[in-house]
């Protein structure tokens, strides 16, 4: 009168039973003991909705356990041991209080009220009654290891028994603001909604982090505060006069998170209570007056002198927050927080104001994201642990399932590495109390990433995950994981885009993919660009062009006079001296000085004559030549040849001549037939002479 059910075997009442069945269950119960020698009875908690396989949690912890049992169970000192697991359902069962379940437990018993035997664990597949299951699990001396539960403030030494593999969430922030540091940006604002305990905390943390990476805090001015603060949670006014300041949060918060900053005396965070707001505390939805509310703080900002290169967005509210940024045209370099998930479509409300573009580039961040790179002791890998989960449930990993396999990864790194090899003939006390000292001791990777515990048993063995919206190559919008590093599927890109660049560039500028900039000299664009597309302006044809050093072209031009564009820089040079080109001249091309004429500055429309005394007998030349009567001006100021009349010999040496081209009057002198006559200058020599 017994059934394999679930995991469990199940036993009929003795009562139930005739002699000859009471016989038979004697037999059985001797199997039944011998089989339970090598078994690892653990309790697992959760809130399931409709069938088991519905939930998240249960999910997640069945991937585990199915993994463990395909292995053979798992090994301690040349023995595998099996994996029995006994579900207690905290949501559909009513009468499955957290203390009627530990009765249960206490007694070896399940949730259909059969004995089963003694439990070694307990794994709380919940995110509601962690606090109650810590308890009651402390009072009966069993680990409880939790899939949920990163607020730090609900772990204590005291509670030996109960670990959790979920991170700090008050180091959500701070992966990003240290690596925006490492890039130096210098400047971070912040916004955070009253409205949720989640944000409040985890914005004061921003504070603490900002201020250990040597980020300045651009906070609320006084002038916003008396605006405002009536619509904020615990924005106020402190000091007076030249020393009075707005200040939002308390410091009672502060120091409850361990941070030892004076709240009041460093710039803070804004805030906003939507609740007291436009359409209320209202998820989804842009509504006027909360975007203007947004707006105020932008501009507030702005007012103090600069907008910060960072953005931390902890508003319940973030679709007011992000349409506030777009009408303000505010785009700083990095765009962070919840923001519901920051899922592709996070930045999409419900009446279509904005759409997946306004999103794109926003970082979001949380415990776990399935692209994370880590090994696994039970599995491999993160990447197969997706895989397996991918092939049974036709769905991605999400973070509920994910946190409960990690569980089960960790329970089987602990019993077979950590857990002494005497474990088997222990008390089930001992037992329990060995398995808390092994889970202890962990510190190894897993899909969960390093799990190691700090003083309260909270996970701490790795950064937090952070993930960023982006396109990939067929211009959809996704998810990608960029921290931890070591663990990303991408590097986290800089700038957060601006938003004509999101929506396409105007005609005479180029899109970088995140900014619009200006065509360089020499290059145009005649149409609006694709939003968030890498594009180029093209090079100006030849015979066409822009001036040097000008911008933004849209339309090249024909080549002004005096200008050409022969090399396929897109640029109307200059016609080089020597050359000219006017509106009579045909062709693209500067043409060559003709004889006797000249250009010596570059950009010529026509080449000036030769001025009086000079010569110039060749083509393209950018001076002419002193004749061989003259010599050149002392004012020239052309390095070679002659731009000025050149000043006859006969000024300083009567009927005297020079060479072609002389530099100076030293140069004059008497023909080969005269001679040089005192007070006369040169005369023809006599006849015969």
């Amino acid at each position: 009168c017994a059934w394999w059910l679930g995991g469990s075997w199940l036993i009929c009442p003795i009562a139930a039973m005739s002699a000859p069945n009471i016989v038979i269950l004697t037999v059985f119960s001797l199997l039944v003991g011998t089989l339970a020698d090598n078994v690892l009875r653990i309790a697992f908690i959760s809130e399931f909705t409709g069938s088991l396989i519905d939930a998240d949690f249960y999910r997640g912890w069945e991937l585990a356990r199915e993994q463990i049992e395909r292995i053979g169970g798992i090994p301690l000192a040349g023995v595998n041991w099996r994996v029995e697991v006994e579900t207690f359902d905290t949501q559909s069962d009513p009468t499955a209080t957290v203390p009627a379940i530990f009765e249960a437990i206490a007694a070896g018993k399940n949730a259909s009220n059969y004995t089963v035997g003694d439990f070694h664990a307990v794994i709380a597949g919940t995110a509601t009654s962690n606090g109650p299951i810590k308890a009651a699990a402390q009072d009966l001396g069993i680990l409880n290891f939790h899939a949920s539960g990163g607020n730090p403030a609900t772990w204590s030494a005291s509670q030996t028994f109960a670990f959790g593999i979920h991170l700090p969430f008050t180091t959500y922030t701070r992966g990003p603001i240290r690596l925006a540091a490492l890039r130096g940006l210098k400047t971070i604002g912040i916004i955070r909604t009253a409205a949720h305990g989640f944000s409040r905390a985890s914005c004061l943390a921003a504070l603490e982090w900002a201020r250990a990476s040597g980020i300045r805090v651009v906070g609320p001015s006084v002038a916003w505060c008396r605006a405002n603060m009536d619509k904020t949670g615990e924005c106020r006014l402190v000091g007076s006069g030249d020393s009075e300041r707005c200040v939002c949060g308390a410091q009672a918060d502060v120091d409850g998170l361990g941070y030892k900053y004076d709240i009041e005396s460093i710039p803070t965070f804004y805030e906003l209570d939507e609740n007291l707001i436009g359409n209320g505390l209202v998820a989804g939805q842009v509504d006027e007056e909360t975007t203007a509310f947004a707006r105020s703080i932008f501009q507030d900002m702005r007012s103090q002198g600069e907008m910060p290169d960072i953005f931390l967005n902890f508003a319940f509210e973030h679709h007011n927050v992000l349409n506030a940024m777009w009408l303000e045209e505010y785009s700083p370099q990095m765009v962070f927080g919840w923001q519901g998930g920051t899922y592709p479509n996070w930045a999409e409300d419900s009446g279509g104001v904005l759409n997946a573009t306004h999103g794109v580039g926003a970082i979001g961040f949380g415990q776990w994201h399935w692209a994370m790179k880590f090994a696994d002791p039970l599995f491999g890998s993160n990447e197969e642990t997706v895989r397996q989960y991918q092939e049974k449930h036709n769905a991605l990993i999400g973070y509920n399932a994910a946190g409960t396999t990690a569980c089960g990864s960790v329970i089987y790194k602990v019993f077979s590495s950590y857990t002494s090899a005497a474990f088997g003939s222990m008390t089930i006390s001992e037992q329990r109390d060995e398995l808390r000292l092994a889970v202890g001791s962990m510190n190894d990777e897993t899909l969960w990433g390093l799990v190691r515990f700090n003083r309260n048993n909270q996970n701490s063995g790795r950064e937090t995950a952070a993930w960023q919206v982006l396109l990939n190559e067929d211009r959809e919008v996704e998810q990608l994981c960029v921290l931890p590093t070591e663990a990303a599927q991408t590097e986290l890109q800089m700038p957060f885009p601006s938003w004509d660049a999101r929506f396409g560039c105007a005609a005479g500028t180029y899109n970088t993919g995140s900014a619009c900039i200006p065509c360089e000299p020499g290059t145009f664009n005649t149409d609006k660009t694709p939003g968030l597309a890498v594009t180029e302006c093209s090079v100006c044809p030849v015979g066409v062009g822009t001036a040097i050093g000008a911008t933004g072209t849209r339309v090249c031009l024909p080549c002004p006079e005096g200008t050409e564009h022969l090399s396929g820089d897109g640029i109307c040079s200059p016609c080089a001296p020597g050359t000219y080109r006017s509106s009579n001249t045909s062709g693209n091309a500067c043409v060559l000085c003709a004889p006797e004429t000249f250009s010596n500055l570059p950009g010529a429309r026509e080449c000036s004559p030769c001025p009086a005394r000079t010569v110039q007998p060749d083509v393209g030349q950018a001076f002419c030549l002193c004749d061989d009567a003259s010599f050149r001006d002392p004012a020239e100021t052309q390095k070679v040849g002659s731009v000025l009349p050149c000043v006859a010999c006969d000024s300083v040496l009567p009927n005297s001549v020079s060479r072609l081209g002389a530099s100076s009057s030293s140069e004059c002198r008497c023909s080969d037939d005269s001679v040089l006559l005192a007070g006369e200058g040169c005369v023809p020599c006599p006849g015969g002479l």
